[in-house]
């Protein structure tokens, strides 16, 4: 759990880049295989190291700007994943090395997000990914974009990149 004055400094953050439908805390969400006791990720996954923390700003960015368009609440599901944690859940970006260092999964740098609708998740995947996918055709970000079934992944490595 981050302590409060890394909190608000986490929000003063957001709030200077104009993030207005998300907190602070909900980028600190775990993911639910942390949560689950017969997944082999549970336990392992930790807060982002708070010299980390400047790389969400861009990504979070992204998700307003998406949350924006898309009209709805948005729920983040994963965001910071720690190595560990990434190596168990077995990230499925094609080229994860599922280290912290050179390409691959953008989790354990801090600079992704996975996202779904707050109340449909089933629903609005599809539009989600549609939304962020018009948003970088426009040149609003780079970055990877992946398409799940329940969730919509976008990070904003240097490059475009998509799966799913």
């Amino acid at each position: 759990m981050p302590t409060k004055a890394r909190l608000a400094r986490l929000q003063r953050r957001l709030d200077k880049a104009g993030v207005e439908h998300f907190s602070a805390m909900e980028f600190f969400v775990k993911g639910s295989s942390h949560y689950n006791q017969a997944h082999r990720g549970y336990g392992l996954n930790t807060d982002p190291p708070e010299y980390l923390d400047h790389h969400i700003i861009p990504t979070a960015v992204v998700w307003e700007e998406a949350r924006v368009r898309l009209d709805r609440p948005v729920r983040l599901t994963s965001v910071y994943r720690s190595p560990a944690y990434n190596l168990a859940i077995k990230s499925t970006n094609p080229e994860n090395p599922r280290t912290l260092w050179g390409r691959g999964s953008q989790h354990p740098r801090f600079s992704a997000i996975d996202g779904q609708d707050w109340n449909q998740p089933w629903r609005y995947a599809e539009k989600i990914h549609a939304i962020l996918l018009q948003m970088r055709r426009e040149g609003t970000w780079v970055g990877g974009l992946g398409r799940y079934n329940r969730f919509t992944h976008a990070d904003t490595r240097p490059y475009a990149a998509s799966w799913g």
